[in-house]
């Protein structure tokens, strides 16, 4: 059966920019669990369920969508080269694992400025009501073009296992269970964003972080000295529900959206 990539990549361009707005408050509470806590803040919880639930009673309700507008902004374009390229390299490689890889690597352009922009205004970096062109111009301005490509290999050693454990796992459902992208997508999500939670910790502070140029190595000990070793975890349930939820979303709608288009021939 043949796959039409461009109506692939417009069904992507779809589920993507669905699942990144139904799902934002719940990535705003991760960024935040991440990134470092201002100092006049009370501790969380290191049960990451009960980090979670105090992340969501410290925010207001005005402040669960701030910088929203990045999702209109980069996710279109992002998940259309995700999808277009997973659909390519899942054809010609037969591999799941590299094809998950491979289309982290194509997206990567794109995603990361988007994740870094959306971290930017989740935590507060970015001033409240500034529009997305303006923060980009200021972080080009201050930092240049590796301002938006900050933790750019962080990124990558995140997504591409994710994005490879993530279509793997999706695919051995499948052949287990059959056709249900909800379910599979949402199990599979889950497991992947559990495994590379530690990673995705660290590419959060080091995108969030006011200098440029950081050692890891300092970074992680003085989180564990100041925090605990637990704050490498403490967004641990917060992504999983966040990616469980959001690949059985955007599974569900890529799907339904390659049939509407007749993306298959």
């Amino acid at each position: 059966m043949e796959l039409d990539l461009l109506k692939c990549g417009a069904a992507g361009a779809a589920a993507g920019l669905v699942c990144d707005t139904l799902l934002y408050p719940l990535d705003l509470a991760r960024a935040n669990l991440n990134a470092p806590r201002p100092t006049t803040a009370p501790p969380l919880p290191a049960h990451p369920l009960r980090a979670l639930a105090a992340i969501f009673r410290e925010l207001p309700a005005r402040r669960l969508f701030r910088g929203y507008a990045c999702v209109p902004y980069f996710a279109p374009t992002a998940y259309a080269l995700y999808f277009g390229a997973y659909e390519y390299w899942s054809r010609t490689a037969e591999s799941e694992l590299l094809a998950g890889f491979s289309a982290e690597a194509t997206a990567n352009p794109i995603y990361i400025p988007y994740d870094i922009m959306k971290q930017r205004f989740m935590v507060g970096r970015e001033a409240e009501g500034a529009s997305v062109p303006a923060a980009v111009r200021g972080v080009l301005e201050r930092d240049g073009l590796r301002g938006m490509y900050r933790g750019f290999l962080l990124t990558f050693a995140t997504y591409g296992p994710f994005s490879a454990i993530y279509f793997h796992a999706y695919a051995a459902f499948t052949k287990w269970g059959g056709d249900a992208p909800l379910a599979w997508g949402s199990l599979s999500g889950a497991v992947a964003g559990t495994a590379t939670q530690p990673v995705d910790w660290l590419k959060t502070r080091v995108q969030v972080a006011s200098e440029t140029r950081l050692s890891l190595p300092k970074v992680v000990a003085d989180a564990v000295r100041h925090e605990g070793a637990g704050t490498m975890f403490r967004g641990s349930a917060a992504r999983a529900f966040w990616l469980g939820a959001s690949c059985g979303i955007t599974m569900h709608v890529y799907e339904a959206g390659k049939r509407a288009l007749g993306a298959f021939s």
